[in-house]
C-alpha cells in the first residue's frame, strides 16, 4: 500500500495480484490485478461497521496484517496491532475472547475473523473489534 497520485492526491492505493487459474493448454498462469483506492475502500467498511454511538467511543474496529491496514483510531500503516494474544487470533479463522489489556485498566472484548478477501483470492488478513467493556 502507498500514497498514489494516480488514484487521488493524499490517498493510500492498494494494488491487488494473484493467481486466479491456469491455463490448460499452455500450463501458464493466469493473473489478475486492481488497483483500490485504500482510503474509500478499507476506511470505509471500519467506519461503518455497525455501532451505537455510546458504542462507537469505547469500540476501535480495524484490518490488520500486522501492519494496521485500516483503523477507526487512524493510526492505518502508522503501527502493529499489538494485543496479548495476536499471534493466536492470527491463525484463528474466527472468535471472540475477553481480557484485560493496556495496563489492566479496563477489560476488552477481541472479536475477530480472518478477512475473506476479494473474489477468490485470499488475503491472510484479519478483521478486530475491540470494545471496553465493564464485564
Amino acid at each position: 500500500m502507498h500514497d498514489s497520485p494516480l488514484v487521488r492526491p493524499a490517498c493510500f492505493s492498494l494494488f491487488l495480484q494473484c493467481k486466479t487459474k491456469r491455463e490448460e493448454r499452455r500450463g501458464c498462469p493466469w493473473a489478475f490485478g486492481i488497483f483500490f483506492n485504500w482510503n474509500d475502500f478499507a476506511q470505509t467498511i471500519v467506519e461503518n461497521t455497525p455501532l451505537n454511538n455510546s458504542e462507537r467511543s469505547t469500540t476501535r474496529v480495524c484490518i490488520v496484517n500486522k501492519l494496521i491496514l485500516a483503523d477507526t483510531s487512524h493510526m492505518s500503516l502508522k503501527e502493529q496491532l499489538d494485543i496479548p494474544g495476536m499471534s493466536e487470533y492470527m491463525a484463528s479463522k474466527k472468535g471472540f475472547t475477553i481480557q484485560d489489556f493496556l495496563n489492566g485498566s479496563r477489560k476488552h472484548i477481541i472479536s475477530y475473523a480472518n478477512a475473506l478477501g476479494f473474489e477468490s483470492c485470499s488475503t491472510g488478513w484479519h478483521s478486530f473489534i475491540i470494545q471496553e467493556t465493564d464485564a
